[in-house]
């Protein structure tokens, strides 16, 4: 469908000849009568506004709805769906306001796909569904709406209706800044002001985008650029450097921060100098910092041993430097590389962190494990579970099916791929519409497995879209 690029003002105030139009209401009439669509419109807009005759919504109304309904003018649809969502006239009602909407936007309307986009996306005047949302935000976004742009990006940073790409959002929020979106240039400044696998980090950009933010009158850039100042104080500097020095770790790690980011004073040599002093006082995210230097080889010669002793060292201190460190730790030539993970894995679960206890859970039950251990595999799957993680809660789903580990019972194991599909996990529903279509474990339901599957789908399980 080729989108119409007509801004709301156009739509709303479509020439500069509604004067002349509004001493001439007696031609207006007869075309519209000859169902000439946008003579019905003008009528309409007339009465909507009281340009040259008595304000009447209720007239308004009756002629768009010709314009609309009957001759299929968008412009007339989206001016309807105005009327119902803001109660002009008529009782207020968001979901007539949609149906508008939709009609406009399949007519081409850039405007109405907007509208129709923010409604999925809040759930006002119809279900909230995200990835319903998204394709329309996309639309509009390809003829040049700021806002649309952004919250194509923000879905991609998010993962809302779309699987999550730092990428892809970085290319959306672009899009919008560059229409001068301010918030999506505050945006790009957060991203560029991380170290990320797909993105690359880049203190000039950060602080790019975080002035143009401002520059646009959004107040978080100006907070940004008031902190970016305040890091770059020479005095500041070197306020750090003395209290790293008395064996300050904060300190250190802000001091390797600053070598590794900012490009006035980049010097890779002293950031690993800084991270390691702050590491060695026991600063988790200085070792962390130390292990992704190691392991990328960005300023450091990449070496995988010392990446994963580094992410050993801040184990006890983080649980994301577990997680990192042990599925690094599983996926390179090292010494003892299971005995490693399973290490690192277990203090990540200790300290929390949902994906080290389906991990650890996993390495004690797998097939390929020669010592498996089906209570311990058990007892961190249901902890992961517990944590709201829908791999662990449909794992344990497949342990009660299979009756691996414990005993059959595929009642429990639809107990599991419900929590499972709640926790969005689309394998979760697609295996719970199995359950319900066969009555495994539950009674046989067609419709509720439609559910499931639709579900299953939404969520990116293309098993579930047959």
């Amino acid at each position: 469908m080729r989108l119409k690029k007509i801004p709301l003002s156009i739509v709303l105030i479509f020439g500069l000849s509604i004067t002349t139009l509004a001493d001439n209401f007696k031609e207006l009439y007869q075309e519209c009568g000859e169902n000439i669509a946008q003579s019905c419109h003008t009528l309409g807009y007339l009465y909507e506004n009281g340009k040259k005759v008595e304000q009447d919504y209720s007239k308004a109304k009756t002629y768009y709805q010709k314009s609309c309904s009957e001759l299929k003018l968008g412009k007339s649809c989206f001016n309807l769906g105005l009327i119902y969502k803001n109660g002009l006239s008529v009782e207020k009602n968001e979901s007539k306001a949609v149906e508008y909407h939709q009609l406009a936007c399949n007519l081409g309307l850039a405007a109405s796909c907007r509208e129709l986009a923010h409604a999925y996306r809040t759930g006002e005047g119809i279900k909230k569904d995200y990835s319903k949302a998204m394709p329309h935000y996309q639309n509009v976004c390809s003829v040049g709406d700021a806002a649309s742009c952004f919250f194509a990006g923000d879905f991609y940073n998010r993962g809302k209706g779309v699987k999550k790409d730092i990428s892809k959002a970085t290319k959306y929020f672009q899009k919008a800044c560059d229409l001068n979106f301010g918030k999506s240039c505050f945006y790009l400044s957060v991203i560029y002001s991380f170290r990320r696998k797909d993105v690359e980090q880049n203190a000039l950009k950060e602080r790019e985008y975080a002035k143009k933010s401002c520059d646009l009158k959004y107040d978080k850039g100006c907070y940004l650029v008031k902190a970016m100042d305040k890091m770059a104080d020479p005095n500041k500097v070197e306020y750090y450097r003395k209290n790293c020095d008395l064996g300050d770790a904060q300190s250190c790690l802000k001091i390797g921060l600053l070598h590794d980011s900012r490009e006035d004073v980049k010097n890779n040599l002293k950031a690993i100098t800084y991270y390691q002093k702050a590491c060695s006082l026991n600063n988790a995210d200085a070792c962390f910092n130390l292990g992704l230097a190691y392991q990328t080889g960005k300023m450091v010669d990449k070496n995988d041993l010392m990446a994963v002793e580094y992410y050993k060292n801040c184990g006890d201190l983080s649980a994301k430097c577990n997680y990192v460190g042990g599925r690094y730790t599983r996926s390179k030539n090292v010494e003892d590389n299971d005995l490693n993970a399973i290490e690192l894995y277990q203090k990540a679960c200790d300290l929390g962190n949902d994906n080290g206890c389906v991990n650890i859970g996993f390495m004690h039950g797998s097939i390929i494990n020669p010592k498996k251990n089906y209570f311990k595999a058990k007892k961190h799957t249901e902890k992961a579970c517990s944590l709201n993680n829908g791999i662990g809660c449909y794992n344990l789903g497949v342990s009660y099916e299979d009756g691996a580990g414990v005993k059959q019972n595929s009642a429990k194991a639809v107990k599991y791929y419900q929590k499972s599909c709640k926790a969005n996990y689309g394998r979760g529903c697609n295996t719970l519409g199995v359950m319900h279509e066969f009555g495994e474990g539950i009674k046989q339901d067609k419709n509720q497995a439609f559910k499931y599957y639709e579900k299953a789908c939404k969520l990116g399980f293309n098993l579930g879209c047959r």
